[in-house]
C-alpha cells in the first residue's frame, strides 16, 4: 500500500511518521514545502504523479483566534483546499483520512458529543472546518472523518507544553476555566490512523 501523508512537519505528520517507519507500507511524507495544497492545480498533479491508495491529510489552519482575523486564509485551507483533495482522491480512487475537530459542535453540550450529534460551529475555525467535512463528503470519495481535540504531543507548540514552561517560570498560573475539552496526544491520533489501516481494506 502506498500512502500520502499531507502535513508531515505538525503534530501529528510527525507522530505519523514515528508509528510508520517501522510498517510494511510505502510512505511518501510531503509539507508545504513539496505540496502547497492552497495551490489547487499543483495539487492535483503532484497526488496523482504520486498515486497514492491513501491520503491522510493533517493539515489545517489551527489558530483558532487567528481565524476570526483571517478568515479568507482559514477557509481556504480548511475547505476549499479540502474540497480539491476529496476531488482528487474520488477522481483517483484512493481513501482519505482527514482529521476535522470537535469545534464542529457548538460546545453547549452537557455530555461528551458522538459521532452523529448535530454540528453546530460557532466561530471561524469550527465553520471552515466544517465546511471541509461537507465537501468530502459530497465529493464521492471513500473517506474517513476523524474529529479531535486539544492535541498535544513531544513535537511543536501547544497547550500542555505551554502550561509546563508557565509553571515552570511562574509561582501561579492564570488560565480560561469556562472549557471543557479532552486533550488527545498526537502519537495516540496517529495509532489510531494505523489501526485503521490493519483493520481496513483499502
Amino acid at each position: 500500500m502506498k500512502i500520502l501523508v499531507l502535513g508531515c512537519k505538525g503534530q501529528l505528520g510527525r507522530c505519523l511518521k514515528d508509528q510508520l517507519k517501522n510498517e510494511d507500507y510505502e510512505v511518501i511524507y510531503t509539507s508545504r514545502d513539496q505540496i502547497d495544497i492552497t495551490n489547487f492545480q499543483e495539487t492535483k498533479s503532484k497526488i496523482l504523479d504520486i498515486s497514492p491508495d491513501l491520503v491522510i491529510n493533517a493539515t489545517a489552519y489551527t489558530a483558532v483566534d487567528k481565524a476570526e482575523e483571517y478568515p479568507e486564509t482559514a477557509n481556504l485551507i480548511n475547505h476549499k483546499a479540502v474540497k480539491n483533495i476529496a476531488n482528487i482522491c474520488n477522481q483517483h480512487g484512493c481513501w482519505l483520512i482527514h482529521i476535522s475537530t470537535d469545534y464542529v459542535f457548538d460546545g453547549k453540550s452537557n455530555v461528551p458529543y458522538k459521532e452523529h450529534d448535530r454540528t453546530n460551529p460557532q466561530g471561524v475555525y469550527g465553520k471552515t472546518k466544517h465546511k471541509g467535512e461537507l465537501a468530502i463528503q459530497a465529493s464521492g470519495c471513500n473517506h474517513i472523518i476523524l474529529r479531535t481535540a486539544w492535541v498535544f504531543s513531544e513535537y511543536g507548540n501547544n497547550f500542555l507544553k505551554t502550561m509546563l514552561r508557565i509553571g515552570k517560570e511562574k509561582e501561579s498560573v492564570n488560565v480560561i476555566s469556562d472549557q471543557i475539552g479532552t486533550p488527545t496526544y498526537a502519537r495516540n491520533l496517529a495509532k489510531t490512523c494505523l489501526d485503521i489501516l490493519l483493520i481496513s481494506d483499502f
